[in-house]
């Protein structure tokens, strides 16, 4: 793998809508009113301006260093349905028509999404999690599946009448469980919560998993979302907005993903909002894309998934702990038998930093150390390579 498209850089989001009255016990109670009044379209968390500034400066490192022009991928789903009791249950045909209108959605972006895994899971505390909530960190930390290399998506009812929200790309490590997307399982194609029942939720979340902000970040203002071909909106448009295109100084984006149209309402994403996922996934979620169906936590290289009889799907590579570090970190893995190992670092642009093993060594357990010593702050890329096979982790230095 060219070292070159293991990179870094960032995204974001938030606000809210239209929803329900009553509870979110069984679906007839929480039905939403006409238009879906009282719901919060999206809990994604809104990025400062300075976040923004950080985020374009890097992405616009990436586009000048860059030696080939970025495409899309194919992008492995982990769906967990999260019930309690007989709610939430959805089947296996909905979240394959969640899929589909997934592939939909991003059909002109060069992303494809595949169906991985299902696993179910009934817990009443689980299913009412919130964004930044205690209870969203164990849910996730005890049923993520390979973050790096896996989009999970998480099906329950979400707490203060959120319909969703996802985890921005730049504000951890890709192997932080914390990464991925909820969605209201009222919001899958033929859903109960009127206005957002045919899937487009997840759409919207997924935009800002790949790095997308919402189209009123700052309302009309500098630094705006980041994409030139995305206009800016001064506030949201929300449910099935009329009336809000402006021939002059030009139109509010009502029909975009990012915004907050219902499902009726949003159809498209700009050619500069693809290009800006793109760039975000290259710099930071480089393992994402091309990963082969597998077990869960198992690592095997794409490259090797298919031969039945290959030793290395034994590896494991445990990345850097503690992660972020300030003056050092233990890089542990472990190789099934004896073997040519290398591991080096690399910063976001592809620049080797480091190389921290290049050497024969035995099966079994091992570390290496990292020092700061004069490494700027940032990310780096960890790349390990084990005979034929080569795994990614991502780690970052905080002075």
């Amino acid at each position: 793998m060219n070292p070159r498209l293991l990179l870094s850089a960032a995204l974001l989001a938030l606000s809210p809508v239209a929803g329900w009255t009553g509870g979110l016990g069984d679906p007839s109670a929480a039905s939403p009113t006409a238009g879906g009044a009282g719901v919060e379209r999206c809990g994604t968390s809104s990025p400062t301006a300075a976040d923004a500034v950080h985020v374009a400066a890097a992405l616009g490192r990436w586009r000048q260093e860059r030696n080939e022009a970025p495409t899309g991928g194919t992008i492995q789903v982990a769906v967990h349905v999260i019930t309690d009791g007989v709610e939430g249950r959805v089947t296996d045909r909905q979240i394959e028509d969640q899929i589909r209108v997934l592939n939909q959605g991003f059909s002109a972006t060069g992303f494809r999404f595949e169906l991985a895994t299902i696993d179910r899971t009934d817990d009443p505390i689980w299913f009412r999690i919130f964004p930044g909530s205690i209870k969203e960190k164990r849910a996730k930390q005890a049923l993520a599946i390979d973050p790096a290399h896996r989009l999970n998506l998480y099906l329950c009812a979400p707490a203060h009448d959120q319909l969703g929200w996802a985890t921005l790309p730049y504000v951890s490590t890709e192997e932080d469980p914390m990464h991925g997307v909820v969605v209201h399982y009222g919001t899958l194609p033929g859903g109960f919560i009127s206005g957002f029942d045919r899937g487009r939720t997840a759409v919207h979340e997924v935009g800002h998993y790949l790095g997308l902000f919402h189209a009123f970040p700052f309302g009309s203002k500098a630094p705006g979302d980041g994409v030139e071909d995305a206009r800016s909106e001064a506030s949201a448009a929300l449910g099935r907005s009329t009336g809000r295109n402006r021939p002059d100084p030009g139109e509010d984006p009502i029909r975009n993903y990012m915004g907050y149209g219902d499902d009726v309402s949003v159809t498209e994403f700009t050619a500069g909002q693809v290009a800006r996922m793109t760039e975000a996934v290259a710099v930071y979620r480089p393992s994402l894309l091309g990963a082969a169906p597998r077990a869960a936590g198992r690592e095997v290289a794409p490259e090797d998934a298919a031969s039945p009889n290959d030793q290395t799907k034994a590896i494991e590579f445990r990345g850097a702990f503690p992660n972020p570090f300030h003056s050092e970190t233990a890089i542990r893995f472990s190789v099934p038998h004896s073997q040519r190992v290398t591991l080096r670092v690399y910063t976001l642009t592809g620049q080797l930093a480091r190389t921290l093993i290049d050497a024969h060594l035995p099966a079994g357990s091992h570390s290496a150390l990292l020092s700061s010593g004069d490494l700027p702050s940032g990310m780096y890329v960890l790349v390990l390579r084990v005979g034929q096979a080569q795994m990614t982790r991502s780690v970052i230095l905080v002075r």
